[in-house]
């Protein structure tokens, strides 16, 4: 929401950037290790081994994010596959239902205030 509100203040202050929000899915990573660099146990390694995808796939969306030229700004890019979890980069239109412009007002207004910054537009 954070990221649809930023692209909502570029466009209504004609500025030509664009704003995109992405994730990697479940991305095989040293995430996964417990304290000091120590393995999961076996259990949670299969069903990591099943549930994700290798890290070069996880950064896909972020470098699709950066570089596709039809990015338009205000998309949520993520994996298509089942869930969001594993897959090729798109455009998941889950942002378009839970966008609410008043509260996402709020989260920047919030924002703003928690963090002491201030960004003008004009």
């Amino acid at each position: 929401m954070f990221a649809r509100e930023l692209q909502n203040k570029l466009r209504s202050n004609h500025l030509d950037v664009a704003s995109v929000a992405c994730h990697p899915g479940i991305s095989n990573t040293n995430l996964f290790s417990f304290g000091s660099g120590k393995q999961a146990n076996t259990f949670m390694r299969m069903l990591t081994g099943l549930l994700s995808q290798p890290a070069h796939m996880g950064a896909l969306p972020t470098l699709y994010a950066a570089t596709e030229p039809s990015i338009k700004g205000g998309e949520y890019i993520g994996p298509d596959g089942r869930g969001g979890r594993k897959g090729y980069p798109k455009s998941d239109e889950i942002i378009n239902k839970l966008y609410a412009a008043d509260i996402s007002n709020r989260l920047w207004n919030i924002s703003e205030s928690l963090t002491g910054v201030s960004y003008k537009f004009n």
